[in-house]
């Protein structure tokens, strides 16, 4: 399946979907729903990404502009601008799809 459709997928299942999928991939189903989804999204969609700070700086500036786009975060900008937007998908707790806490 394509990022996009995996995307999709994730996006609009339900919980006891992203349960099941949860189960298939051999990933922890605990927590809440938003916790789930954002788990599936790290191990099944950025699975080869490395979220460090070292990895972010690594991310080309036109790739870091199209992770942006897909999270509603402006794509226009500075590479240092888009660094700090890309870390806020990571980090904050009014992102549904958080991926700080996804690991759990």
């Amino acid at each position: 399946m394509d990022t996009s459709a995996m995307l999709g997928e994730l996006y609009q299942a339900r919980f006891d979907g992203l349960k099941d999928m949860a189960q298939r991939h051999g990933l922890s189903k605990a927590g809440p729903v938003e916790a789930l989804r954002a788990r599936l999204i790290q191990h099944l969609v950025f699975a080869d990404w490395d979220f460090s700070p070292a990895g972010l700086r690594s991310i080309a500036n036109s790739d870091l502009g199209e992770i942006l786009g897909v999270f509603g975060i402006k794509k226009s900008g500075s590479i240092k601008a888009r660094r700090h937007g890309y870390s806020s998908i990571l980090t904050t707790t009014r992102n549904p799809w958080l991926l700080r806490n996804s690991t759990t």
